[in-house]
């Protein structure tokens, strides 16, 4: 299941680096104008409900890692983390059951 933690700064790709590079299922909250900085930066890829940021931050042997963003439509909260094209669905599935899980 993810893990949600909020940015530690507006600027949420320093968080979202290390997150990546230790490998952990973690989705950072960030604000609604970081959010929509990121999908006017450069043409987003749009998936599972949400977008990739149109160029990638890393590749791997068999994909290119972007930049992904998903937004709560129901509470306008809005998540980042680094992710691909392909596991992106998976993980916003992860973090939809987290924000189940979380309800207050």
């Amino acid at each position: 299941m993810a893990t949600i933690l909020p940015a530690s700064e507006r600027w949420a790709y320093p968080d979202m680096a290390t997150d990546y590079r230790v490998q952990t299922k973690i989705w950072r909250e960030v604000d609604k104008t970081f959010y929509t900085e990121a999908l006017s930066v450069l043409p987003p890829i749009y998936c599972a409900d949400g977008f990739l940021v149109g160029e990638a931050y890393d590749h791997t042997e068999t994909e290119a890692i972007y930049a992904a963003f998903w937004q709560d439509r129901s509470t306008g909260r809005c998540f980042a983390r680094y992710s691909s094209i392909h596991q992106m669905p998976q993980d916003v599935r992860e973090l939809q059951g987290a924000l189940l899980c979380h309800v207050p």
